[in-house]
């Protein structure tokens, strides 16, 4: 910017822009939850878009299903939920007992699970938000009630511990008509590109009698992540995840 000195000459006065300090980087779950704080969603991802696979396959219940008390529910041996802690609270009865409410959102919705005692004492170290985390557990009747439900927990997990372990195995589905040594190289070859833990099958099937084999792997064994469901789409490969 320019201005007058008092005797008349024009002076050149240069502001310097301020610079922002070296901040470290935001990591993703704290970006998106300011994302959430900010307009009320998530816009550039979601937290659990990580586990997008395991729980699409792995869990058996939603949130929103939790929230609804769906009657379907009632029937499964055993509920298998995921999602984000979004909110936590420690409380205490009336006699001094301690209890206390998570809410745990996933693609769906959110729920509100409630902990008394011995349940609460279990799993307090899960109270915190920002946890992904694995719910099992069974509807069960009420105490003194048999007509009304509520969800009894067994288990709380974090997700990141139990992504190896919550598919087991993957089956390719196969007409026998379209089999050929270039489609065995290229599964060959997928299956070595992502070998892991979890077991390998094929159902090889006739179109035309609806005759069914399946068979495992006994040489490979893959690891089912975003990778090698690419690479089956790719190839235009049906497949079952378990």
């Amino acid at each position: 910017t320019g201005g007058n000195s008092l005797f008349g000459d024009t002076v050149q006065v240069e502001i310097k822009k301020p610079m922002p300090r070296n901040c470290e980087e935001w990591s993703d779950l704290i970006r998106l939850n300011k994302e959430k704080e900010l307009v009320g969603i998530y816009l550039s991802a979601h937290p659990l878009d990580q586990y997008k696979l395991e729980i699409t396959n792995y869990c058996n219940a939603t949130m929103a299903e939790m929230a609804a008390n769906d009657e379907s529910l009632r029937t499964k041996n055993e509920l298998r939920l995921a999602g984000i802690v979004t909110a936590a609270a420690a409380r205490t009865t009336k006699t001094g007992t301690p209890w206390g409410q998570l809410t745990v959102e996933d693609f769906s919705g959110s729920y509100q699970f409630a902990m008394f005692s011995k349940d609460y004492m279990q799993f307090k170290s899960f109270f915190s938000t920002g946890y992904a985390v694995l719910i099992k557990g069974k509807m069960q009747a009420r105490y003194n009630n048999p007509d009304e439900f509520e969800f009894r927990i067994n288990s709380i997990e974090f997700l990141s511990d139990m992504k190896d372990k919550m598919l087991n195995s993957i089956t390719l589905t196969l007409p026998v008509n379209e089999l050929s040594d270039q489609l065995v190289k290229v599964i060959q070859k997928i299956s070595t590109s992502n070998k892991g833990n979890s077991t390998l099958a094929f159902n090889i099937y006739d179109p035309k009698t609806n005759i069914k084999i399946k068979m495992h792997s006994r040489s490979h064994r893959v690891k089912i992540d975003n990778g090698l469901i690419a690479e089956l789409n790719s190839q235009n490969i049906n497949y079952e995840i378990r």
